[in-house]
């Protein structure tokens, strides 16, 4: 492996730069892509637990594991060794519209992942049989003076209308076109086979533990809903749910939908623990910035719950994208060799969850914009110590600002879901309206956390890009 972990850019990538991986290619665990290549949207998720039941069953002896059957929730529930006091969480979900595509990958030189798909699509042609986009032919069109709110092509030719459905023109240009099959960039569901690919691995090692691969976390944690109101009798005995669906490298999450889940000694004690582990460069630190993922429905419940960060960016989009060199040389070793059974155990999750936000205007974002220590509000949380959290906070009932953040939390986790972010090499769709690019490109800002001079770099780029491609956005 090259290093991509040492790279310092944002890798932009082009498919026909990047190697097409093929299964049993040896830069690849064969687990890993069958996991990745499968589209699973909520409803398909059986063809992912039949691949981990598989996968389980030809590595473990049938006495080392337990399959627990889950017959009103579709869980995969998988028992590791006897008595233990460990839940580990992910889920086979993606936000995939369709399981109907195959999930082509692609690696880099640096080694990060990326997922496109192959689809039928029509292809436009001009007089000199070069391939052109409907966006180039919209621009062409606007050179000639026929500017319009709206364009549509049709057998081949141009319309233009001011209206969404009346007063089409014909603009006299004519294109060719052919049905033909391209491979597109396509979101890669590395949001949350990677969890699941973690935890497998950890069921080969024989971590002990309660591991529950759960079904629906994109639509609103489905599957933990029905296990922590229908099936309590599972975690009777847990301390601790560990999640693995957290982007990047960095974040232990100590706070999701809208409070506390798990208290600040035990995620500064895991953060110390996977450091032992971790090169120098990327270290693992509590982070209070987390919004939604199954370990949250289960604070009630368990007392130490987070997630823990997987190696991926940019999810649900279609630059989604991990980093398969930190993956298996970082993150796998370090998480199958903590002791997780002895990690201290603080919060009572029969206490109320509390927040500590101290903001201005409001915000869930850590820098300009609001967020973590910002001069614009949000968090002014400098991760307190544990006495004086449990001194001012003790017996602390639940208030509506708990209540507004948690709406606010699951709020911006369905946009991360629907709204595909700003990106200066790739520009708006031309059927965008003025105020909807500003909303996008506002959404960008506030979901990537950006600093002020990230956002001013990101505005260079932008005109940069523009200017070498020639844009009219």
């Amino acid at each position: 492996m090259t290093g991509s972990y040492f790279y310092n850019v944002k890798p932009k990538v082009e498919l026909d730069e990047t190697t097409r991986l093929q299964r049993g290619d040896e830069k690849m665990n064969t687990l890993l892509f069958d996991l990745l290549t499968n589209a699973s949207p909520n409803g398909t998720e059986k063809i992912i637990a039949d691949i981990i039941t598989s996968y389980v069953s030809k590595n473990l002896p049938a006495k080392a594991y337990e399959i627990i059957p889950d017959d009103g929730g579709d869980n995969l529930i998988i028992r590791v060794g006897k008595a233990n006091n460990v839940m580990f969480s992910s889920h086979m979900d993606t936000v995939h519209t369709s399981n109907r595509h195959n999930i082509n990958l692609h690696l880099t030189d640096e080694n990060y992942v990326y997922g496109s798909i192959d689809e039928m699509s029509k292809l436009y042609y001009n007089d000199d049989d070069e391939h052109v986009t409907q966006h180039q032919i919209e621009q062409e069109a606007k050179k000639h003076g026929a500017s319009y709110d709206h364009y549509i092509m049709w057998s081949g030719k141009l319309y233009g209308s001011d209206d969404d459905f009346d007063g089409w023109s014909d603009l006299n240009m004519e294109y060719t076109h052919k049905h033909e099959v391209i491979t597109k960039n396509s979101v890669l569901g590395a949001d949350d086979k990677l969890g699941c690919y973690i935890m497998c691995r950890m069921i080969e090692k024989r971590v002990p533990g309660l591991y529950v691969f759960h079904v629906g976390e994109e639509c609103g944690g489905i599957g933990s809903t029905y296990l922590s109101t229908s099936r309590k009798e599972l975690f009777t005995n847990i301390d601790y749910c560990i999640a693995f669906d957290r982007k990047g490298y960095n974040d232990v999450i100590y706070r999701q939908s809208g409070g506390q889940c798990c208290s600040n000694i035990f995620a500064k004690t895991l953060c110390d623990e996977i450091n032992k582990y971790l090169p120098p460069k990327e270290k693992a630190e509590p982070s209070p910035n987390g919004s939604f993922t199954d370990s949250a429905n289960y604070t009630d419940l368990i007392a130490e719950c987070t997630n823990m960060p997987v190696g991926y960016f940019d999810q649900h989009t279609s630059g989604e994208h991990f980093d398969l060199e930190w993956l298996e040389r970082y993150a796998i070793p370090a998480y199958t060799s903590i002791k997780w059974s002895s990690l201290p155990v603080k919060r009572n999750p029969d206490e109320p969850r509390v927040n500590n936000y101290s903001s201005r205007f409001g915000s869930l974002n850590r820098h300009g914009y609001g967020g973590y220590n910002s001069g614009y509000g949000g968090y002014q949380d400098s991760f307190w110590d544990e006495d004086e959290f449990e001194q001012r906070h003790s017996g602390t009932k639940s208030t509506k600002r708990n209540k507004h953040q948690s709406a606010l939390d699951k709020i911006r986790h369905l946009v991360e879901n629907k709204v595909e972010k700003f990106e200066p090499d790739i520009g708006f769709e031309s059927e965008e309206t003025h105020g909807q690019r500003v909303q996008r490109v506002l959404y960008s800002f506030i979901a990537s956390d950006l600093t002020l001079e990230e956002i001013a770099e990101l505005v260079v780029d932008t005109y940069e890009n523009a200017q070498a491609s020639h844009f009219d956005w």
